[in-house]
């Protein structure tokens, strides 16, 4: 089941609606205070999901009336609102998971969102974060990219160490190469394919792919 978490952070409303256009989903939440960034777009929303402190109760309300599902927590909670999403997405079965949002002013946000993609990384369920100009993904194996978003790719270990990188159709290839945490090596290769691969044999490598 593809599904789409939109969350909170900076969303650009003509890239969302492009991106609805180029992209279908089998199910939809909408993580708190995205609700109301969304409320006059046309995607189908499934779930409302989080602690609902930064959105509207009467835009809640409405949303339920048409039969949407509300999830709601506590704010007293030992995880953000987007974590348990993707928890959920989780349980729901979810095959690819894509997150609109989470990238925005609130830099501990952001990085919290970024690890969260352990989770499914894990578990072998694609996930990524994307917004007009990057997608943010991580890999434990093998992961492919098209040469059809931006050309820059930047390879950032998740975790202390990541090993036996190689890659194919980049710019500055890896060969059976290790990556370290805290080290900047791997920030800005691009692409030169038409298509890229990468893989590790040990660790979890955070991609990002960029366009300026």
């Amino acid at each position: 089941m593809k599904t789409l978490i939109i969350t909170g952070g900076t969303i650009h409303f003509d890239f969302f609606n492009n991106f609805l256009k180029d992209n279908s989903f089998d199910y939809t939440m909408v993580v708190d205070g995205a609700l109301d960034i969304i409320k006059d777009s046309q995607v189908k929303v499934d779930l409302i999901i989080g602690d609902l402190d930064t959105v509207d109760e009467n835009l809640v309300l409405q949303f339920r009336d048409k039969g949407v599902e509300v999830i709601q927590f506590s704010p007293d909670k030992d995880y953000s609102d987007t974590h348990l999403a993707l928890i959920k997405a989780l349980e729901l079965n979810a095959s690819d998971i894509t997150i609109v949002g989470g990238i925005g002013t609130r830099m501990d946000h952001t990085l919290a969102n970024i690890h969260t993609l352990m989770i499914p990384t894990e578990k072998n369920i694609p996930c990524r974060i994307v917004n007009e100009n990057n997608i943010i993904q991580c890999t434990n194996n093998t992961l492919a990219l098209e040469n059809t978003f931006g050309e820059y790719i930047s390879l950032i270990p998740l975790t202390t160490e990541v090993s036996g990188i190689s890659s194919k159709g980049l710019k500055y290839s890896l060969d059976n190469d290790k990556l370290v945490i805290g080290a900047s090596i791997g920030i800005s290769n691009e692409i030169i394919d038409k298509n890229a691969f990468i893989t590790i044999k040990e660790g979890i490598l955070i991609v990002i792919q960029s366009k300026d």
